[in-house]
């Protein structure tokens, strides 16, 4: 599958790309110095298949295939960038939207500044979302603005999220039937028989689990991670019993964590309440914790 690369993959996919006189194959080139680690960099393009058959030549050579996929990545890279932040995205409470909008407005890329506290205070609850992961405080409180994609591209997300996620409503089938519509066509593949396949939920399951990983005391999250997995064998049934998902779903919101575990949660119920109307108000118990 396709995936975004470092800088270092990038660069030696570039001087591949240069190298290449149409059949995709380079006999032998020599490794550009600006990649740190050329190892990695090769690993990373034959994990994405962007190349095969590679080979080093003593340590400042290289030789490979340039694939189909590495031929047009950079040409690909928009679709395939919005499609990795898609899969990631975390719809934020309002205030948090606001404010990651007026720190992407206020501070340019690369912009050091010193935060006061408060401000130091939303970036941090933003990082516990997922957002601004690239900004980094150094000994002195100042910090760098570097951001990614999903930081300045969040109201496009945004928009996309909402415009396809009611469109897990249309997969409901009837008399076995299947059918596989949503963002990049893969939000929803198949569900059949009134139930939601396993590959449907399990994105949104385990990065509730990562959540709770991430910040639920230790004590609690093999009660947490147990409610998950009682809440997803039910879904997926087809024929759910509406007691014991909602008060595995209460459990989960009294259990409380952080800003993660409530936008997974949320996250979760936006997607399966068109399917099941009866989780629609559930959110609300997360929302309090965002």
């Amino acid at each position: 599958m396709s995936k975004l690369l470092s800088q270092d993959a990038e660069t030696l996919l570039k001087a591949i790309i240069e190298k290449d006189t149409g059949d995709g194959w380079i006999v032998s080139m020599d490794f550009p110095n600006t990649i740190l680690d050329k190892h990695s960099a090769n690993d990373e393009l034959k994990d994405g298949r962007y190349i095969k058959s590679s080979n080093f030549q003593g340590f400042h050579k290289f030789g490979c295939q340039l694939t189909s996929a590495g031929k047009h990545y950079f040409t690909n890279k928009n679709q395939i960038q919005l499609k990795e932040a898609m899969d990631m995205f975390v719809p934020l409470a309002e205030h948090l939207k606001n404010s990651l909008l007026e720190i992407v407005s206020k501070h340019k890329v690369n912009e050091k500044f010193e935060p006061n506290q408060e401000e130091e205070n939303i970036i941090k609850q933003l990082q516990s979302a997922g957002y601004l992961s690239n900004f980094k405080l150094d000994v002195i409180g100042n910090c760098n603005a570097n951001y990614r994609y999903e930081d300045l591209n969040y109201l496009f997300l945004e928009q996309e999220y909402n415009k396809h996620m009611p469109k897990v409503a249309q997969t409901f089938i009837n008399n076995g039937g299947q059918m596989g519509v949503g963002f990049d066509k893969a939000i929803v593949n198949v569900i059949q028989n009134n139930g939601i396949s396993i590959q449907e939920l399990l994105p949104y399951i385990e990065r509730i689990k990562q959540a709770i990983q991430e910040e639920i005391d230790p004590e609690d999250r093999e009660t947490a991670i147990n409610s998950i997995d009682i809440i997803l064998s039910e879904l997926e049934s087809g024929n759910p019993n509406e007691k014991n998902v909602k008060s595995h779903f209460k459990l989960l919101s009294k259990i409380g964590g952080g800003i993660k575990v409530a936008s997974s949660c949320c996250t979760l119920l936006t997607f399966a309440d068109k399917v099941y109307p009866f989780l629609q108000n559930l959110s609300t118990w997360f929302q309090g914790l965002l």
